[in-house]
């Protein structure tokens, strides 16, 4: 605190009056009154100041209010009050240029309006003038040297977790977007003053490449080939790459490739320069069917399980009748009899195939009433069988009738004459359709009119 009081052991107080202004002095002693006491102080210091100290515990005069101020335009700093009635100020002098400073302080009496005289103190101000030199902006992760016009001073950063740091002779590096200070601390005749400047750390690029495979057929021939995409414009980015270390011609962001291997690629933003990390995918050979089939649990059953096997490399989706794909191949039928279409497609997109796949089984019933729905009974999902033999019986056994299942069916009748609502039993010879074996299989089904 530098104490500044109108009444001291070092000091005479003189008093005058004109009209309700109080003129206050300070005749220190062996000087003349216009004699001035000069503090001399560092550049950038920050100085505690204080009037009337003696006063209320240190609060200054009863009813009395301080105005601080420094009368030349030079001054670049801040002034705070520490107390109430402004008698304890801090003055920062920061950036304030090196000279001569008059710090002033006035003092208003709040009840009587009455203004004392003020008092002053003249201040030499050091200072020094570093000019510090750097591009305004880095990319991530590069470096960049820092000079300083006066040489032999300390730099430090502060980074902000960007991890930026400075070396002693003032190369800057830093791996994160965001805006850095760097210090420059250096002395001089006693004094140490800090500069700084700040640098903006640009982002990199961060190109994604997805996994990519080239399509083949089973011969070999390239169906579809792979396609690389950096996700970015080329309006705005370049991009170089590689192919398993050799260098390629394309410049473009997307590019179409046909050979398996690891690529590479950098991306550089057009506008900053700054260039991105490599970035690697492996080009793999895609997914292929080279053949698919179609097993069906026993037949005739109520509920039915369709399992599709394919013959290939990869992983599968599949659907049957146009429905949603998924991922299992096995597929529950109840009850309908009929020849199915299952789609199988592989999850990289390289191929799809459609197969059929036939439930076997026979209607329960049917109305030989001449309306055009169900008039005729036959065991139809074995048309494709042209050995398949279907026999029909009464309930008492009688043989009534022998159709073919690729032909139209049973009306109903025997000998041209209506056979009576009622049950009716049927053998059905066929292939296997897994081993070509004859097969037999004995029911019976419902005739309503």
């Amino acid at each position: 605190m530098e104490p500044y009081t109108k009444h001291t052991a070092s000091t005479k107080p003189f008093l005058g009056w004109i009209g309700c202004v109080l003129f206050m002095g300070l005749l220190a002693k062996g000087y003349a009154q216009q004699t001035q006491i000069i503090q001399e102080i560092c550049g950038q210091s920050v100085k505690s100041y204080g009037v009337d100290l003696q006063d209320n515990n240190g609060l200054g005069s009863t009813n009395s209010s301080y105005d601080w101020s420094v009368l030349e335009p030079g001054f670049q700093g801040t002034i705070t009050e520490e107390t109430p009635s402004g008698n304890q100020v801090t003055v920062d002098w920061a950036v304030t240029p090196a000279g001569f400073y008059t710090l002033l302080v006035q003092e208003y009496d709040t009840t009587t309006s009455c203004v004392a005289a003020p008092q002053v103190l003249q201040v030499e101000l050091k200072g020094l003038q570093v000019q510090l030199e750097s591009p305004p902006e880095i990319c991530a992760g590069a470096s960049v040297a820092f000079s300083a016009s006066v040489p032999g001073g300390t730099w430090t950063v502060e980074a902000n977790g960007l991890g930026a740091a400075i070396s002693s002779q003032g190369v800057f590096t830093a791996q994160a977007q965001g805006t850095v200070a760097v210090y420059y601390q250096v002395e001089e005749e006693q004094c140490e003053y800090t500069f700084s400047r700040m640098i903006e750390v640009l982002p990199l690029p961060e190109p994604e490449l997805a996994d990519a495979f080239i399509c083949f057929d089973a011969d070999g021939a390239i169906l579809q080939p792979a396609f690389l995409d950096t996700g970015y414009s080329d309006q705005t980015h370049t991009a170089v790459w590689w192919h398993n270390g050799d260098l390629l011609a394309e410049t473009s962001n997307q590019i179409s490739v046909s050979g398996l291997g690891v690529y590479t690629v950098e991306v550089t933003e057009m506008g900053t320069g700054c260039t991105s990390l490599p970035v690697e995918v492996v080009v793999t050979e895609g997914s292929t069917i080279i053949d698919a089939h179609a097993t069906v649990s026993e037949d005739f059953d109520d509920q039915q399980t369709i399992t599709v096997h394919v013959e290939g490399t990869g992983d599968y989706q599949y659907r049957m009748q146009g429905g949603v794909f998924q991922d299992s191949p096995v597929f529950t039928v109840v009850g309908k009899s009929t020849t199915y279409a299952i789609e199988i497609r592989t999850l990289d997109g390289c191929g799809t195939k459609v197969i059929a796949a036939t439930v076997i089984n026979y209607p329960k019933f049917f109305t030989p009433n001449g309306d055009g729905t169900n008039d005729l009974w036959n065991i139809k999902s074995l048309r494709e069988d042209p050995s398949a033999t279907v026999l029909i019986f009464d309930r008492y056994g009688k043989f009534l009738v022998e159709i073919r299942p690729f032909r139209s069916g049973w009306d109903g009748t025997y000998n041209g004459r209506q056979m009576p609502s009622n049950d009716y039993w049927f053998l059905v010879r066929y292939k296997d359709r897994n081993n070509g074996r004859l097969r037999e299989f004995r029911s019976h089904f419902t005739l309503k009119r």
